[in-house]
C-alpha cells in the first residue's frame, strides 16, 4: 500500500473520530460564552475586548460560520444562563448545529497537526516512523478530546508545532524562503 494512502486514511480517521466526538459532546462552559462570543464580537466590531487574555485567531476562525446565519436571535446573547445554571446542568440556549459547524475549525487544525507530525517524524527517522507517529497521534485521547472543542488549545498546539518544525527546517537549510516560512509560522503561533 502506498504511503500517501496510509497517511490519507489515518488523517481521515482522525477527522472522523473528532467529528463523531464533536457531534456527541455537549458544549463546554467556555466554548460559547467565551470563545465564540469573543470571536464573533471581534468579527462584527473589529475590537478584541472580550477574550483579551487569549489571542484572537482560533476564536475568530471558529466564529466565521456565525456570520452566515440569517436569524441572529438564535445566538444573539450567546449565554443566557448563569454559572449556577451550568453547574446544575441547565446551559443557555445555543443551537447544536451551529456549535458543530464552528467545531469544524479545531477539527481541521487537529487534522493538519497530524499531517505535520507525520512530516517531521518522516524527516527525522524515515517513512515508517512517520506513519507510526501519525498512527499514535490519530488515537491520542488528548488530541481527540481537545481537537473537537472550540478553544485556543489545538490551534495553539498546531501553530507552535509548526513554528518549531519550520525553524528546525530553517536551521537545516538556511534560505530566505525557509526563514520567511519560519517567521510566518511563529507569527501565527503568537496570534493563536
Amino acid at each position: 500500500m502506498k504511503v500517501k494512502y496510509i497517511v490519507a486514511l489515518l488523517l481521515a480517521l482522525t477527522f472522523a473520530q473528532g467529528f463523531i466526538i464533536a457531534s456527541l459532546k455537549s458544549r463546554t462552559i467556555d466554548e460559547v460564552s467565551f470563545h465564540l462570543s469573543s470571536g464573533y464580537h471581534y468579527l462584527t466590531t473589529g475590537r478584541w475586548e472580550i477574550g483579551i487574555h487569549n489571542p484572537p485567531l482560533s476564536a475568530t476562525l471558529a466564529s466565521i460560520p456565525l456570520l452566515f446565519v440569517k436569524d441572529k436571535s438564535t445566538f444573539d446573547k450567546f449565554d443566557r444562563g448563569s454559572v449556577s445554571d451550568y453547574l446544575n446542568g441547565k446551559p443557555g440556549i445555543f443551537p447544536k448545529r451551529l456549535l458543530l459547524v464552528s467545531r469544524l475549525v479545531p477539527l481541521i487544525f487537529m487534522t493538519l497537526l497530524g499531517y505535520f507530525v507525520f512530516l517531521w517524524a518522516k524527516d527525522l527517522y524515515g517513512v515508517q516512523s512517520g506513519i507510526l507517529a501519525l498512527f499514535l497521534y490519530s488515537f491520542s485521547p488528548n488530541i481527540l478530546s481537545f481537537g473537537s472543542l472550540i478553544t485556543a488549545d489545538i490551534g495553539g498546539v498546531l501553530f507552535i508545532f509548526l513554528s518549531i518544525y519550520s525553524f528546525w527546517k530553517y536551521i537545516k537549510k538556511p534560505t530566505k524562503k525557509t526563514l520567511l516560512i519560519a517567521g510566518m509560522c511563529f507569527g501565527l503561533a503568537q496570534v493563536t
